[in-house]
């Protein structure tokens, strides 16, 4: 399994449980 994490510089560890947040990309494959 591989993560990857776009992000903004103010992303922050709770955006990845949150998939609203328009400044973050999470895919997990």
């Amino acid at each position: 399994m591989t993560a990857t994490v776009s992000r903004t510089p103010s992303w922050s560890a709770r955006s990845m449980s949150t998939t609203t947040a328009p400044s973050t990309s999470w895919t997990a494959s």
